[in-house]
């Protein structure tokens, strides 16, 4: 099992868009990377990964909002891997912090090694995608 951590801050233009964009579940499930379908909590993911294309499905676990914070966790699945994301956004004046934590479960050393790397860049990629939301 393998875990990791982002964390950063974010200053932002109009904290009430921040917060009602952040307390949308279907806006944050759009920023992860490969979706293909969303149905409610779950949604299917077409991921490439090295030389493998793999079909994952994912499910929103936990969705909590309070007034100044909004908390998360994803669990995705597939062949030989599971993973799971928690992420916590915390409103703070002009700024929302986040901390974004991720644990992976592989079945075998080349799994692992290709879904960590994909992992980290997944992580990234939500990141800025909600930055993306956040300042447009």
């Amino acid at each position: 099992m393998f875990s990791g951590e982002l964390m950063g801050r974010i200053e932002v233009k109009d904290v009430t868009k921040v917060k009602r964009i952040l307390s949308n579940k279907e806006a944050l499930m759009d920023c992860i990377p490969g979706i293909a379908k969303v149905s409610g909590d779950e949604f299917r993911i077409v991921k490439r990964i090295a030389f493998l294309t793999l079909a994952l499905t994912g499910r929103m676990t936990n969705f909590e909002v309070g007034e100044d914070y909004v908390r998360n966790q994803v669990e995705i699945t597939g062949p030989g891997v599971k993973l799971s994301v928690f992420s916590n956004f915390l409103f703070q004046g002009v700024f929302v912090s986040y901390t974004i934590r991720y644990s992976l479960e592989a079945s075998n050393s080349l799994i692992e090694n290709a879904a960590l790397k994909e992992s980290r860049e997944i992580s990234k990629d939500i990141v800025a995608c909600i930055q993306k939301k956040l300042n447009s």
